[in-house]
């Protein structure tokens, strides 16, 4: 399982000392990115977008939303069909053909659309960003090196967040 840890720094020296002691840490297999300040948000995703691997987008939290949602919709609009006389069936059947029909639709439109949405946490780590700062992603491929390169992160004087990537 992959760790994405997401780190801040208020500015270049504090940046390279934070991985500095990363490389010191003894963490093995780190795919380290830098991101460099003054962006704002929405300049900050962009670079994200077109540099991005899966670990960096919201994919999997947008699917699950989008799922859900069209599963739920789909149920009530397969409801109100079967009422008005529109769908040829029970309510049950209406209600599920309702929701299979919005749940795949929009399971495929945010398929298309989710890499496309920056990671919660690395959104809310990177709001307003200054010009100065510093934004630092780095993968590594068990629990033990993740932990070893927050405490790493953390004793630079980062703001850091994390997440698991199956």
């Amino acid at each position: 399982m992959d760790h994405i840890t997401f780190a801040r720094f208020t500015d270049r020296q504090q940046a390279a000392a934070g991985i500095r002691g990363m490389r010191k840490s003894d963490a093995h297999g780190l795919r380290i990115c830098v991101h460099p300040g003054g962006y704002d948000v929405a300049a900050f995703e962009d670079s994200l977008r077109y540099g991005a691997d899966f670990g960096d987008s919201g994919l999997r939290h947008a699917l699950v939303l989008g799922l859900a949602a069209g599963l739920i919709g789909g149920a009530g609009i397969g409801l109100l069909l079967a009422e008005t006389g529109l769908f040829p069936g029970t309510y049950v059947q209406g209600a599920v053909f309702g929701a299979v029909m919005a749940g795949l639709a929009s399971f495929l439109a945010v398929s298309l659309l989710g890499p496309n949405l920056v990671d919660r946490r690395l959104h809310k780590l990177v709001k307003g960003l200054a010009a100065n700062e510093i934004v630092v992603t780095v993968h590594t491929d068990d629990r033990d090196a993740a932990d070893r390169v927050r405490a790493a992160l953390e004793a630079s004087g980062a703001r850091v967040a994390e997440k698991s990537v199956a």
